[in-house]
């Protein structure tokens, strides 16, 4: 500061007195003013498609078309609340003939959610085909998570493998929104967590559950952004709400001499009637967070062997290295 030199333009007060002078140099800020909003205009519009971009490719890491299988049928949806958010979820086959189902919900909103929702779908993908003890998976997500990420992140995540053969479901539940299990039946089931959530206080280790499975079971995720919905009276979408919706669906699924096994068409019109009714819920109310919903249902076929493209998932393991650790 002590070279600032302020000069004045004007050699003596009579000429800066003079009226159409002081026009003038009235006029200057208004001008600056107006530039200053044109640069900030095209400044946010060129951040409004760099996110909008950001938001295409988030989307494309999610699965695109249901999973169809004799024993398995799955399909998600996502609901997002702001233009780049931190819910994903994922499933596909295993070489051994299982099938993985991920959801995950990454603390905070926007770019930085996004980013480490991307990795995490990555890491996800090359790992857990490598990986039989989804507690010590789980163990290993939450120090790596805890090392290479500021202290206020960290995620929910539900692991789970259907294993046709044995006929169970194994997961594991890191503070993730209980999942319900809706039996064929008729009763329906929460699959608790069995540790805290990645990332949050690590250390605390993790339970790998078994839960055995049978045709006609389903399986229902969701995220907080579900259940936390409000409306304009400030109440929330809530899980008794939910759980009495999925009550329904499950005695309008019960087998019946007239009734003809469910199928993808059924998975896609639960998922849309949840969906409406968390809309309806919350009618002109934005949205605080992102919503994501999806929906297992075990085929008929249950312990009829591996999937038809587990051979070649099979040959491209046969000798797996291990990815690296997660960096953020």
């Amino acid at each position: 500061m002590d070279n600032f030199e302020l000069t004045f333009p004007y050699e003596d007060m009579a000429q800066f007195e003079d009226m159409e002078t002081k026009k003038k140099l009235h006029v200057i800020p208004e001008y600056l003013r107006s530039q200053y909003l044109v640069i900030l205009k095209e400044h946010m519009e060129r951040i409004r498609k760099e996110l909008e971009m950001c938001r295409k490719i988030q989307t494309e890491l999610l699965p695109k078309a249901p999973l169809t299988h004799p024993f398995a049928e799955v399909q998600g949806v996502a609901i997002p609340a702001h233009e780049l958010g931190g819910d994903f979820f994922n499933y596909f086959a295993l070489p051994g003939g299982e099938v993985a189902l991920l959801m995950g919900d990454v603390s905070g909103k926007g770019v930085p959610a996004a980013l480490l929702m991307a990795n995490l779908q990555a890491t996800l993908r090359a790992r857990l085909p490598l990986e039989r003890d989804l507690a010590l998976f789980a163990d290993q997500l939450d120090r790596e998570i805890e090392a290479s990420t500021p202290a206020e992140v960290y995620l929910t995540l539900f692991l789970g493998i259907l294993d046709p053969r044995h006929r169970e479901l194994r997961y594991v539940n890191a503070g993730h929104e209980s999942p319900f299990l809706l039996r064929r039946a008729g009763s329906l089931e929460r699959l608790e967590a069995t540790g805290r959530p990645i990332g949050l206080m690590p250390g605390g280790g993790y339970s790998e559950r078994r839960v055995p499975i049978e045709a006609g079971d389903r399986l229902f995720l969701y995220t907080d952004g579900l259940v936390d919905a409000e409306n304009a009276a400030g109440d929330t979408f809530g899980v008794a709400r939910l759980e009495e919706l999925l009550a329904r669906e499950r005695a309008a699924d019960l087998p019946s001499a007239s009734r003809t096994p469910s199928g993808p068409a059924d998975q896609k019109a639960l998922l849309a009637r949840v969906e409406q009714a968390y809309l309806d819920f919350r009618g002109k109310t934005e949205a605080a967070d992102d919503a994501t919903l999806l929906i297992l249902r075990v085929g008929d076929h249950l312990g009829a062997g591996a999937l038809t493209d587990a051979p070649l998932l099979g040959a491209a393991l046969q000798k797996p290295q291990s990815p690296p650790p997660i960096q953020i």
